[in-house]
């Protein structure tokens, strides 16, 4: 059973860090190194869900040809996909976090725009942006720097505006399976639950941001995860109205997992 370690916590102002490290069972660990392979099997399940409507189309308007099939993921990918995955089993397997919306599940790729992972927790709703910079880190000789440089990139990459957007269709989407399932009066009532919740959390500003960042537990910093964090001038970011945290997870036996991954893509 995965496993989670708190190395360091800290806040300013309406931020919140910390540090982790996440060690895997035997069952999670295969899981881990299936994620690919699932990622896969989704992808070509809704590439022959989107065929079949372009199909349908096609009767109707000449100009609508069926996609290409999904026949792989790239080694790029394969890393983005593990980096998403160790971020749900933290959150939902370790942390015991409500999952709301996993993008790789519903995707089958780590390279589809839109939040990567959304929870709910103490009655808010957490987006999280996911990044694992696995080769860079495993070049660099500034492993510190590296990693601050991802963070960074996921903390520009959250925005106010960008997670309401993406929750209103997020809200959509619900609202046309709920027209669906109750027009052949199947029960309905999980896919309304879900609605009220987005509703609840847009109208109360009940939304947070966090980014993840994933490495192998080799490159854990040691007792320096305090002044690592310190270096990351949140100054730059207290203007969001939206609460938001950075989290350092420092994965075991990651690194190997993911060159194997690499490898089979």
């Amino acid at each position: 059973m995965a496993a989670c370690n708190a190395l360091f916590s800290g806040s300013c102002g309406a931020w919140r860090f910390e540090a982790s490290e996440m060690s895997l069972g035997l069952e999670d660990a295969d899981g881990l190194s299936s994620v690919v392979e699932e990622a896969l099997r989704i992808k070509r399940q809704k590439a022959l869900e989107e065929d079949s409507t372009a199909l349908s189309s096609l009767l109707k308007d000449y100009n609508a040809l069926p996609s290409e099939h999904a026949e792989s993921v790239d080694a790029d990918d394969a890393v983005g996909l593990l980096g998403e995955a160790a971020s749900e089993m933290h959150h939902v397997k370790c942390r015991k976090h409500t999952p709301f919306y996993i993008k790789w599940r519903d995707t089958g790729t780590s390279k589809s725009s839109g939040i990567d992972l959304i929870f709910e927790h103490a009655g808010r709703l957490v987006a999280v942006e996911c990044k694992h910079p696995h080769a860079s880190v495993s070049r660099s000789g500034y492993k510190a720097s590296t990693m601050l440089r991802a963070i960074r990139r996921g903390l520009w990459s959250h925005n106010d505006a960008r997670t309401c957007t993406f929750l209103t269709r997020l809200y959509e989407r619900y609202l046309r399976q709920k027209r669906l399932l109750d027009a052949g009066r199947e029960d309905s009532s999980r896919v309304a639950g879900r609605m009220a919740t987005i509703k609840r959390c847009l109208m109360e500003d009940g939304v947070c941001e966090e980014v993840v960042l994933v490495a192998d537990k080799t490159h854990a910093l040691g007792a320096d995860h305090a002044a690592f964090m310190s270096r990351l001038r949140l100054g730059q970011f207290l203007t969001r109205s939206n609460r938001v945290s950075a989290l350092l997870l420092f994965v075991a036996g990651l690194h190997e997992i993911t060159e194997n991954a690499k490898h089979a893509a």
